[in-house]
């Protein structure tokens, strides 16, 4: 809440973290809301959400820079370029905070990675808790864990851990500080958060993921396959893990002996035409899956 001149209480809209929002929609508002959390737990519908808070409020910038994000992370980055410009028109009758905000997802969109993860570091002295900003620089597909430098996992935990404070038991942070662990090998600190990663929100495909990264560093494939087909029944397909998840389970069959399910799996969710997934899923889960059928013994199939 603000007071205005005149001595009235306003109210100011926020989102999930308690940063201040640029709109007087409430519509806009939990749209936008909604938006975050689906991207966040890669979700089905992320657009769709964002797409509601711009009905809601056209000159909501916030959410025409996480449409265009979106259409970034969903392989369909043609269709980029109007609701970037569009936040970039409006970001100069925001806040400060969304004007950075704004700002960092200009340079992601436009390829500047390494200055990117400079301004998301700056970003989060003074916002700590602008869960989106920080979002892009998480994770092994993410700004730093696709820098290729020596020492990413390193450099992501130690972004992560002073920030730990300002999140508490956050279903998203401990997601991705938990696979910033497990990437160093930390184990158990990695399990404690998956955990609590997943008591905050259970359909968290992010968290569902890591969980089963757990599972493999542990060696645990039973285990990990059992717990993976259970979760994902119920994933929707047009999600943005199906096709990554769905890989996870195909390895675990053919590596337990499950070759049929394998090869099932491979062609209702993994290979080009059977599956829906970011393009570089696609791409990368097919030609590992592959690689690891042939090693495993399996024929090559040259059309495939």
């Amino acid at each position: 809440m603000t007071e205005s001149s005149m001595g009235n209480r306003v109210r100011v809209l926020e989102d999930r973290y308690g940063n201040p929002l640029s709109t007087s929609s409430a519509a806009a508002r939990d749209a936008y809301v909604a938006g975050v959390d689906k991207l966040l737990s890669a979700g089905s519908g992320i657009d769709e959400a964002f797409r509601d808070a711009i009905a809601a409020d056209e000159g909501f910038a916030l959410a025409h820079i996480a449409l265009a994000r979106t259409l970034q992370l969903l392989g369909r980055g043609n269709e980029v370029k109007a609701p970037l410009e569009r936040a970039i028109a409006l970001a100069p009758a925001t806040t400060s905070r969304e004007q950075g905000h704004i700002a960092i997802f200009a340079k992601i969109l436009s390829g500047q990675g390494a200055a990117a993860v400079s301004a998301i570091a700056e970003h989060m002295k003074h916002w700590p808790r602008d869960a989106m900003v920080l979002a892009p620089a998480t994770g092994v597909f993410g700004l730093i864990g696709f820098s290729g430098k020596s020492g990413r996992e390193v450099e992501q935990l130690a972004m992560l851990e002073p920030l730990a404070t300002h999140y508490g038991d956050d279903w998203w942070f401990r997601t991705v500080l938990a696979f910033a662990e497990i990437e160093l090998h930390r184990l158990d600190s990695g399990f404690r958060n998956i955990e609590t990663a997943l008591r905050g929100c259970p359909r968290n495909a992010h968290a569902a993921h890591i969980k089963a990264h757990l599972f493999y560093e542990k060696g645990q494939r039973e285990e990990g396959l059992a717990y993976l087909e259970q979760w994902n029944a119920a994933y929707p397909r047009e999600a943005q893990l199906h096709c990554h998840i769905s890989w996870h389970l195909a390895l675990w069959s053919l590596e337990t002996g499950r070759r049929d399910q394998a090869w099932k799996i491979y062609r209702e969710a993994l290979h080009p035409g059977g599956s829906w997934g970011p393009q570089i899923n696609v791409l990368t889960d097919c030609a590992s899956f592959l690689a690891r059928a042939e090693m495993a013994g399996e024929p090559r199939y040259p059309e495939l």
